[in-house]
């Protein structure tokens, strides 16, 4: 019987987010086959153990009582991430063959690297855009952006690793607010499609975080405001009414409006149009406000923080005997899981894209 495809580890699971320029390397250590992942690990095993180099010592020995308390370095593998159709399941880690490259039928997309420890395990995911279409230069490749699930003084040791082995900007990734509401509205969206029940059971109690770049109260300094599950259809029915009267009106910067506005994709956001006339009807807080930010957004599926943190959980596998209502859940989940994605690779490559032309990184 053959097993079944292993859960990417991309879920269930805290990862801080950072965007990274290209990758460049020498033809004869490309990090897309298992020989030369191996060649990498070692070098980074190095580091991480504070063996000498060029009579420095270097790595985190010693360094945190974070790190020392994980226990000696047992392990440091690097192996290529081969998705399937969706961004749910990795059908193979162990590819002989460069597949970083030219996309073919078996995609490879991204680096998984692991460290474990003898009381702890860390990952860290460096993913390239399956939707890109950029061919990169040869000699390098464009993961753009890595997650990583580690302790700073791990996290610092890597950074830096990446950095002077392949001469790639590594930049952390801070969510705005319009990042977080269009993810939630996209998320959302692909859901209620599906109607009522699909969306409240996938979603479940909904969590916004409100924080603001200006003192209101002394005590305050962040808002919770949730939704819950029986609740949310109605937010989205009212929120569509008003949004289709409304649609095409934003307001201008630094005014405040009754109206709210259209997403960057031409969407509308029915969800935070009837929370923004929620809470400015009950708390006389226009949530539209500048200084008034969305710091954090939770729900069943997915966590979202401005500060570059995210989580993401699996989706559940179908199973053969799955009703209707299952399959269009997994189907919304697999949608929404996608958008997300996009959104992040669109952040993470930023004004990025040029350099796959072969653009030289002019360090500031």
């Amino acid at each position: 019987m053959a097993s079944s495809p292993e859960l990417l580890p991309l879920y269930n699971a805290v990862y801080t987010l950072h965007r990274l320029s290209p990758l460049h390397y020498s033809p004869t250590l490309s990090p897309s086959s298992k020989q030369n992942l191996d060649v990498y690990a070692r070098r980074f095993s190095e580091r991480l153990r504070g063996d000498t180099l060029r009579g420095v010592h270097v790595g985190t020995d010693g360094k945190s009582h974070s790190v020392a308390k994980n226990g000696a370095l047992r392990r440091c593998q690097w192996k290529l991430l081969e998705l399937g159709e969706h961004w749910d399941v990795q059908e193979c880690g162990d590819s002989e063959e460069g597949r970083l490259g030219p996309r073919t039928s078996r995609r490879a997309e991204g680096i998984c690297i692991t460290v474990e420890y003898e009381k702890n395990e860390h990952t860290a995911l460096l993913l390239r855009n399956p939707q890109g279409n950029a061919v990169p230069s040869e000699g390098q490749t464009h993961l753009p952006l890595l997650l990583t699930r580690m302790p700073n003084p791990v996290r610092e040791v890597l950074l830096d690793f990446l950095a002077k082995t392949f001469d790639t900007r590594i930049e952390p990734m801070q969510l705005s607010k319009n990042f977080i509401e269009e993810a939630l509205e996209a998320h959302l969206d692909a859901f209620s499609k599906n109607g009522r029940e699909v969306t409240e059971n996938a979603t479940k109690d909904l969590v916004l975080t409100f924080g603001f770049n200006l003192p209101i109260a002394p005590s305050l300094r962040a808002l919770d405001v949730t939704i819950k599950e029986e609740d949310l259809w109605n937010f989205l029915d009212r929120g569509t009414k008003i949004t289709d009267s409304r649609i095409g009106n934003s307001r201008e910067p630094g005014k405040s409006s009754t109206k709210w506005k259209k997403g960057q994709n031409g969407d509308s956001e029915p969800f935070m149009a009837a929370l923004a006339l929620y809470i400015n009807k009950h708390l006389a807080m226009d949530i539209r406000h500048d200084d008034i930010l969305i710091s954090k957004v939770a729900c069943a599926r997915f966590i979202l923080n401005k500060d570059g943190k995210i989580k993401i959980i699996a989706p559940a596998r179908a199973a053969d005997n799955s009703g209707e209502s299952e399959n269009s859940t997994l189907w919304a989940t697999r949608t929404a899981t996608s958008l997300l994605m996009e959104r992040l690779f669109t952040v993470a490559e930023g004004n990025w894209k040029s350099l796959l032309a072969g653009d030289e990184i002019n360090e500031t």
